[in-house]
């Protein structure tokens, strides 16, 4: 029921359907499992933040360690505290950062993972009403410390 209360950028789509995105979901879950990725089901319910679902805004995750983002949306920043541990717990305490996240230097660091693409060993962020360009700085610095 919170899916309906979500941000939206189309106002023509109306609101979430939320039984059709369980439904969505289920198909994109069995997709992943195909194609041989290991899928984790672990963040509680968070009813009270109805963009939550969309955790590869909050999140960009490598093999190296995930860094923890600010999404662009006032809104949504509260989901970064519900990834922290389940990201810590993936991969330790000193393979996690967090960009714009509380921190009082901070201020004008967004970005949302997905304005984030991956080839190969490259990261291209795209700079959107959502994504900073100081925080795509911020994001390329940390991607590169985890990496190096």
């Amino acid at each position: 029921p919170a899916l309906a209360s979500g941000l939206t950028s189309s106002a023509h789509l109306g609101p979430a359907d939320p039984a059709l995105a369980l439904a969505q979901h289920a198909v994109y879950l069995a997709a992943l499992t195909a194609a041989g990725i290991q899928t984790f089901h672990s963040l509680p319910e968070a009813p009270e933040l109805p963009d939550a679902c969309f955790v590869e805004d909050v999140a960009v995750v490598t093999e190296f360690g995930a860094v923890l983002t600010a999404p662009g949306a006032r809104s949504r920043r509260p989901e970064a505290a519900s990834m922290l541990p389940v990201l810590e717990g993936l991969f330790g305490k000193d393979k996690v950062r967090k960009i714009g996240c509380g921190d009082p230097e901070s201020d004008g660091i967004t970005v949302e993972g997905g304005d984030v693409m991956r080839a190969g060993n490259h990261f291209f962020i795209g700079v959107t009403p959502r994504t900073s360009a100081s925080g795509a700085a911020a994001l390329s610095a940390a991607l590169s410390e985890l990496s190096g």
